[in-house]
């Protein structure tokens, strides 16, 4: 049993009302939230144990374990994703002058002759 049932000390504690609802949640832990990230632990021998831990989003190198003092300490870091190549047909356009919806008006008028066909050959992706 970890909870306990505070609503008697409303009634009988008049303008001790907040204190009694400080003490109430408090006392309330999400024992879900304890164990995140979800982990798993088996037991394969006689003193031996597997670990296993869902860490979504991390690679084997950026995860660091570390054993001390009858305590292991998972950690992570992510590196660091470098998002400057999506600036990069930005910077193009600026440079040219030109924004994107005039490059595809001039390909219309000019070397498709009038067709939006040519359109899925060049950009499909």
């Amino acid at each position: 049993m970890d909870r306990f049932d505070f609503s008697p000390l409303f009634r009988s504690t008049i303008g001790f009302d907040r204190l009694a609802r400080l003490v109430d949640t408090a006392s309330r832990i999400d024992s879900t939230a304890l164990s995140y990230p979800p982990y798993n632990i088996e037991k394969t021998g006689e003193d031996a144990y597997r670990l296993t831990m869902a860490v979504a989003g991390f690679a084997r190198e950026e995860i660091d374990i570390v054993a001390h003092e009858n305590t292991l300490t998972i950690t992570g870091k992510a590196q660091e994703d470098d998002e400057s190549r999506y600036l990069q047909p930005i910077e193009e356009y600026v440079a040219r002058g030109i924004t994107p919806a005039e490059e595809l008006l001039d390909k219309f008028h000019g070397p498709w002759e009038g067709s939006v066909g040519p359109v899925f050959r060049e950009y499909a992706y």
